[in-house]
């Protein structure tokens, strides 16, 4: 599977070709895409595609399609933060994080979440 990134700013910027190929009539592709919501809940998503004839001098040119997709966006992460006292020292406390994965849990089997970087703040 080939797989291709797109900037994903909101401003105007050249097109993305997907298919190096031409895709004959009736015949499908499938597109798998990673959309990303800025909060939980219902979202519109709009697609525009675009296509053109393999045939050079046609009168169909370059057609486009919009096409409109509502999803409910889920949380993809569960975190519970704690604190503990720590038997080392008066006033001293262990902060316990725990991360749940919605997302990988959904896939079924065994996968693993890595958390590569914590930082902690005291004010």
């Amino acid at each position: 599977m080939e797989s291709v990134e797109v900037d994903n700013s909101l401003q105007a910027t050249a097109s993305q070709r997907v298919l190096d190929t031409v895709l004959a009539p009736g015949a499908s592709i499938k597109i798998p895409s990673w959309l990303r919501g800025d909060k939980i809940g219902k979202h519109n998503f709009l697609f525009v595609f675009s296509y053109e004839s393999e045939q050079d001098g046609t009168a169909m040119g370059v057609r486009t399609l919009r096409h409109t997709v509502t999803a409910q966006v889920l949380p993809s992460l569960k975190i519970n933060a704690f604190t503990r006292p720590s038997t080392k020292g008066l006033n001293e406390f262990i902060l316990g994080i725990e991360v749940y994965s919605a997302f990988i849990a959904n896939l079924g089997g065994i996968h693993y979440l890595s958390l590569t970087h914590a930082r902690c703040f005291s004010v």
